[in-house]
């Protein structure tokens, strides 16, 4: 079964955010999506993936703003040789080693492609398979780093399914992640889906949108005239992520939000996210899109959120 994970970089979209100090970077100069998380502490932030099979391959897209100097990023992978051993590693300056247990790579920034003070694009495969026939690639940026081997890969089904994605440094921020388990292009990124109309019995109260009753809806219509300015009617859409930020209730009544869409007059719903009263929540579901989506098909969908008890 084909899952995504995507998140432009809101550390609340993480699962064990609410265990870590971790804190939230907005700013375009460090983060395309205008948002990234810096890690401070410990646990990491981590990511669940409940629908993991132990024969699927994983691949991993997120950009990491780099400073001058010192730089490390940890990524831990879903139950990887039977533990969640970090799968690559880098210490800034001149030496860069990678992947704990697997072949290592040393060199300059220059050599691996890494542009300091910018905001550098990470790819991430992880080949399932024993000793011989498993993998890692990366490529950073435009460049595509020397294959690791040497070690095992076994998603075994006995291990929490969990990935977890971090910096160490507090100005490396973490944005644009996309995990999956089908191939990712490290050309595909998180873009922000502007509204040209909503569609709501709901109240607007600022800037946010209030249910009084179970099954009251909020529908929203994408600008794609402003997309296509952008990026093209034929680009590809490989996903897409409805997010509520904030998302929570206020009382005990409604407690529930189901992420929806709605084309031609018919609804179709997909996850279902609980709320608590926690006014700083942010909450995100999946929506599958067909292979070949372009931002063109857009134009004929609606996206939002039907409130549940």
């Amino acid at each position: 079964m084909a899952w995504r994970y995507i998140n432009p970089g809101y550390v609340h979209l993480l699962d064990a955010a609410t265990q870590v100090k971790a804190t939230q970077y907005i700013g375009y100069e460090k983060s395309k999506t205008g948002v990234g998380y810096l890690r401070q502490g410990t646990p990491s932030p981590r990511i669940t993936i409940d629908s993991f099979n132990e024969n699927d391959d994983f691949w991993g897209r997120f950009d990491v703003y780099i400073p001058s100097g010192s730089f490390e990023i940890y990524v831990y992978l879903p139950r990887t040789n039977n533990a969640g051993i970090d799968i690559f590693y880098y210490s800034g300056g001149i030496c860069i080693s990678r992947m704990k247990g697997f072949s290592s790579l040393s060199g300059s920034y220059d050599d691996m492609g890494i542009k300091v003070n910018q905001i550098n694009s990470f790819l991430l495969h992880a080949k399932y398979g024993d000793s011989s026939t498993a993998y890692m690639d990366i490529r950073i940026n435009d460049k595509q780093l020397e294959r690791a081997t040497g070690n095992a890969i076994n998603f075994s089904t006995s291990y929490n399914p969990t990935a977890s994605l971090f910096s160490v440094y507090n100005d490396s921020a973490v944005s644009n992640i996309i995990f999956s388990n089908e191939e990712i292009n490290i050309k595909e990124q998180v873009v922000a889906l502007p509204v040209s109309s909503t569609e709501t019995a709901m109240s607007l109260q600022s800037d946010t949108y209030l249910a009084d009753s179970a099954g009251q809806t909020l529908l929203q219509s994408v600008n794609v005239s402003s997309l296509i300015s952008n990026f093209g009617s034929d680009s590809k859409v490989t996903g897409i992520a409805l997010v509520g930020n904030p998302a929570y209730r206020t009382g005990e009544q409604l407690s529930s939000l189901t992420a929806i869409s709605k084309t031609g007059g018919t609804v179709t719903e997909y996850g279902t996210s609980n709320l608590s009263t926690d006014s700083d929540t942010v909450i995100w579901q999946s929506v599958p899109v067909a292979s070949d989506t372009t931002i063109a098909d857009l134009q004929n969908i609606q996206l939002g959120w039907k409130a549940g008890e």
